[in-house]
């Protein structure tokens, strides 16, 4: 679907894109990506995880020919980035959706913005309706239609922007930090979207986000440091080394550090938990396993209190017995 080899790009001067490079002089230069690699698979989703300034924005930059690399080869199901004559192709293809929605929703009202794009790719008229119906429906914003973009929430705004990307079918939607800006109920709504999309019509998905609850998600995880691409895994892979993704600067999502925290305690967990649901299972089944220790315990020390009462009540007969003797001996005397 998307193919990075050797991928550099090269920031020119200390502008505002150069604030995660420490800040530039005039005239120098700062590889933001220095020789990256990876591929993301037709209808796979992908983490890209980071800290600030590890050159994550500009890889999805790259991705959708919203910068071409200075060096190496970028190409989007098989397009080269370079080539005037597919962008607009590439674009179509690999849909981006920025953190400040305000940023790309250029329409007075939801229904036209989500129209601009499709409108600008020559689609006939009828099957620009129907597509606009189907996406906004698709969406969820049907019933917003006719609102001005600045009476929506922000999670409104980002569901009318992944709107408008999807009326122009593409086969990769690119979120670059989507969700930041969001509540949680909002954030709730984009990524419940966006999964429907993933796992549903089988558009590929590359989530740039700093939040490891969102990474669990994916199917798979690139860690890029200093514009290198420094770990490739799936998220239980990922999380399941947490001295790994200390050192590049990461959490783990809330779920893992807590079943840490209880294996320090010596309680019997696995490690790299990312989902709610085995969560359940694994402190189920650590709570039965509990149980039956406290059954078996039990039945230990009643056995053992048995045992002593029929110690006591032999030795008591024993003591009658004895005493019984003593006094017949004395009779026949």
């Amino acid at each position: 679907m998307i193919k990075m080899r050797e991928v550099v790009y090269r920031y020119e001067y200390g502008g505002e894109q150069d604030a995660g490079d420490g800040g530039l002089d005039r005239g120098e230069r700062a590889n933001a990506v220095d020789g990256a690699t990876f591929e993301v698979r037709s209808g796979e989703f992908v983490a890209l995880l980071g800290r600030n300034g590890s050159g994550k924005s500009t890889v999805a930059k790259l991705m959708n020919a919203l910068l071409l690399p200075t060096s190496g080869v970028v190409l989007v199901k098989g397009m080269d980035t370079c080539a005037e004559e597919t962008l607009w192709e590439i674009r179509r293809v690999s849909g981006m959706v920025f953190q400040n929605p305000d940023n790309q929703i250029v329409g007075t009202t939801v229904e036209e913005d989500v129209a601009f794009g499709v409108e600008n790719l020559g689609v006939p008229p009828d099957e620009i309706r129907a597509r606009i119906d189907s996406t906004m429906s698709e969406t969820g914003v049907m019933e917003l239609a006719e609102r001005p973009p600045y009476q929506l929430s922000g999670g409104q705004k980002q569901r009318v922007a992944i709107a408008g990307i999807l009326a122009m079918r593409p086969e990769c939607i690119i979120l670059d930090e989507a969700t930041s800006m969001l509540d949680p109920d909002g954030r709730s709504e984009v990524l419940g979207l966006v999964r429907a999309l993933n796992k549903g019509a089988g558009i590929a998905v590359v989530l740039i986000t700093h939040n490891m609850d969102e990474a669990a998600l994916a199917d798979r995880v690139f860690v890029v440091e200093e514009g290198k691409i420094a770990m490739a895994r799936t998220p239980r892979e990922l999380f399941s080394d947490l001295g790994a993704v200390r050192r590049a600067g990461l959490s783990a999502p809330q779920l893992t550090e807590l079943f840490e925290i209880l294996r320090a305690r010596g309680h019997d967990l696995p490690r790299g938990v990312i989902d709610a649901d085995e969560a359940c299972s694994a402190l189920a089944a650590l709570a039965r396993r509990a149980a039956s220790q406290r059954v078996a315990a039990q039945g230990v020390a009643q056995g053992a209190v048995q045992g002593a009462a029929q110690v006591a009540a032999q030795g008591a007969a024993q003591v009658a017995a004895q005493g019984a003797a003593q006094v017949a001996a004395q009779g026949a005397r």
